[in-house]
């Protein structure tokens, strides 16, 4: 039997293009073995390129086109990790169980039933909180929470099963009711998800990368095969990636593995630490960190190593930061000025100001031909901001995260008019809906607006009117009355013409006739389908344009796609057993769109993007600005979850929330070390004073 190879792990550190630098390795051979030719036109197709996402395969891809000659060249099989061939693996198998997964929203659906179900079931009159006053609005913002922990523990191969084992009584009572409530997604979602042949989102995940794992376990490939970029978070690739560093003809490509750092530290890391998931990484496929080297092609003299140099020792164990003096001595002032000198620092009076001087910024990068800028941040707030100031000077750019669809004009319109149905047409509300751009009742724009003032001068600036469309009828005639009679004792009396009472009155016809799918269902409780089919119709006959009966633009862009898509899964979900009004389906409806976000495929400026820190990871642009740089923004304050306290996380083998800090502060390392980097923040957030991101801070106290 012949033994395994000895793991071949590289790293490329933080301020190298880490897409740019892998196609160059690879072209020129010597990797992932030292005596690997550089391969063929013909063989460089063979080889195998596991990156994280889409967009890291996207920005290879271009890398590997830049590479080189300008020739044409056939590419390597690259793909985001998880991404396999399910077809030929079940071929190989000779099994198709590989169930498909439930999307989140049809989870959220299933779910909340079952909360309403547990809450009536311990409901208990006369005490404090009455639990059976729970709204299908509050089940499903619940449902949305114990999905986010669903797939934080499949994530983590975590089973929840686990939280029988925990005591009761070792907890507040708050705690006690909580482990009784999550047993709803430990006994009866499994039996769901059985009964529709469904498994959890992130539990298919695992399963894809774990028959991945097995594939190549099974039949090596003789080509290379090489996994980069991820720092394996996830058990189910961490194992993955461990099988790739033992192929004969596999290797592994970190992103910024600290060697510089001394071995105390290193064995002092925590979970904040940017290091920490590479450490943990690193014992799981059983090497050390002295085995692991520098990508072949990279100079292990340059202003980037010097500059990642910097911020190891900048983001350091703080149990070891005595040492810096002694350190730092080591490093050429004159080389750590030349490092630094390419990372500036704004501190703006508030956020509004960041965002002017972020957008100035930019400005100017473009106009610098073929000059790119990317703007990272966490904050959407500001993300959204500065992406508005652009649009002033006709800049379109792209914010990778999308744009939450709650936001968008459609989502706006069929939320009026839900809003409109539930307070009965209520005077706000309607004329909310009916100044609406995409409402048009069959008339021209100039003619709806017309038309709509005129209601609103007649009839819906006086006393509060009771609800229902056949009280704007009512109050329009007698209005018409009272002018009329108001005319025949005072002749000169001005008021609108009998050619503006008609079309008030064609108006309210039209307004009655939208709206009587939802008016019907008033009164009655009903199933979501049917609730939803009425909403659907309301909208539709509401946005309907002239001449064009039925025909409307609703669902038409990204975001309109995205709502029918939600829409429809409403529609065909099994009937949940609600009994639903539009009042109650009204706030309902909100909590289900919360949390989508639409993303814009094209349209966007080529050489500026707006990235949050996960869509920035190996990307490489010729400046980097990193926005929101104060503590709860970036990192974000660790988060147990509305469900688990710190030692039921302990109890259960979760992830310590810190966790999460580590992986920003990996992160935040791999962006600063870039050649051209401006570090802003706001030094008052809605008027309170904001505190400098850790990470800002220790970078001053290094430079």
């Amino acid at each position: 039997m012949t033994a395994k190879p000895a793991p071949r792990i590289f790293t490329i550190p933080p301020g190298q293009p880490f897409t740019k630098c892998l196609a160059h390795a690879i072209l020129q051979g010597r990797f992932p073995h030292p005596d690997t030719p550089p391969p063929t036109p013909e063989f460089l197709p063979k080889y195998t390129l596991l990156v994280p996402t889409r967009r890291s395969q996207r920005a290879l891809v271009e890398a590997f086109l830049l590479s080189g000659d300008e020739s044409a060249r056939l590419l390597p099989d690259i793909r985001p990790i998880g991404d396999v061939d399910e077809e030929a693996f079940h071929l190989e198998q000779g099994t198709t169980d590989m169930p498909p997964a439930i999307s989140k929203l049809e989870r959220q659906l299933a779910l909340i039933p079952l909360i309403m179900m547990w809450a009536k079931a311990r409901a208990i009159p006369g005490e404090g909180l009455n639990v059976d006053s729970i709204t299908p609005a509050q089940s499903a913002s619940l449902a949305a929470d114990l999905g986010t922990l669903i797939d934080a523990a499949d994530t983590e191969d975590v089973d929840l099963k686990g939280l029988a084992t925990l005591v009761p009584e070792d907890y507040e009572e708050y705690w006690q009711l909580t482990l009784e409530f999550l047993k709803i997604i430990t006994g009866s979602l499994p039996d769901i998800l059985k009964e529709k042949g469904l498994i959890q989102p992130s539990a298919r995940r695992n399963m894809v990368i774990n028959a991945q794992t097995e594939k190549l376990n099974r039949n090596p490939p003789e080509a290379p095969i090489i996994a980069a970029g991820s720092t394996g978070s996830i058990p189910a690739t961490a194992v993955l990636l461990s099988t790739i560093a033992h192929l004969p003809n596999g290797a592994v490509v970190l992103p910024g593995l600290d060697l510089n750092l001394d071995e105390a530290s290193w064995t002092m890391i925590g979970p904040e630490h940017p290091q920490y998931g590479m450490k943990q990484l690193l014992e799981a496929i059983g090497v050390d960190r002295s085995d692991v080297h520098l990508l072949p092609g990279i100079e292990e003299a340059s202003p980037a190593i010097t500059v990642s140099h910097l911020v190891s020792e900048a983001l350091r164990p703080w149990q070891t930061t005595d040492q810096w003096q002694s350190r730092l001595a080591d490093i050429e002032p004159a080389t750590a000025q030349q490092a630094l000198a390419g990372i500036s620092m704004l501190a703006a009076p508030n956020m509004r100001e960041e965002a002017t001087a972020i957008a100035l910024v930019i400005r100017k990068a473009v106009e610098t031909p073929e000059k790119t800028v990317a703007l990272v941040t966490p904050d959407r707030t500001l993300a959204r901001r500065v992406a508005a100031q652009l649009r002033r000077w006709h800049l379109e750019v792209d914010d990778s995260a999308g744009m939450p669809l709650t936001n968008t004009e459609v989502a706006i319109f069929t939320t009026l008019v839900i809003e409109a149905a539930a307070t009965g047409f209520a005077a706000v509300p309607l004329l909310a809906l009916l100044k609406h751009p995409l409402c048009r009742l069959g008339l021209e724009p100039l003619d709806i607006r017309t038309r709509v003032r005129n209601l609103e001068q007649a009839i819906l600036r006086g006393p509060k009117l009771k609800s229902g469309t056949t009280t704007l009828h009512q109050s329009l005639a007698a209005q018409m009355q009272n002018v009329a009679e108001a005319k025949r004792v005072h002749p000169n009396v001005q008021g609108f013409s009998a050619e503006i009472w008609a079309d008030l009155q064609d108006l309210l016809s039209r307004l009655g006739d939208a709206a009587k799918p939802l008016e019907d269902l008033a009164q009655k409780p009903s199933t979501l389908a049917r609730v939803t089919h009425a909403h659907i119709d309301t909208c539709e006959r509401f946005a309907t344009r002239p001449e064009r009966s039925g025909d409307t633009v609703l669902w038409s862009g990204d975001a309109g796609k995205m709502l029918a898509d939600m829409f429809e899964t409403l529609l065909l979900a099994s009937d949940p057993g609600l009994s639903l009004t539009p009042q109650s389906y009204q706030p309902m409806i909100g909590v289900l769109m919360h949390g989508a976000l639409v993303r814009t495929a094209y349209g966007a400026h080529a050489r500026v993007h707006i990235w949050g820190p996960l869509e920035a990871r190996l990307q490489q642009p010729d400046m980097l600005i990193l926005g929101s740089l104060n503590e709860g923004t970036w990192p974000a304050l660790p988060d147990t979850g509305p469900w688990l306290s710190r030692p039921m996380h302990v109890a259960l083998g979760l992830q310590s929330p810190e966790r999460r800090i580590g992986l920003s502060a990996h992160d935040f390392a791999q962006a600063v070390a870039a050649p051209r980097v401006i570090l802003t923040r706001s030094q008052k957030l809605n008027g309170s004073p904001t505190v400098p991101s850790r990470w800002l801070s220790r970078l001053e106290a290094i430079a």
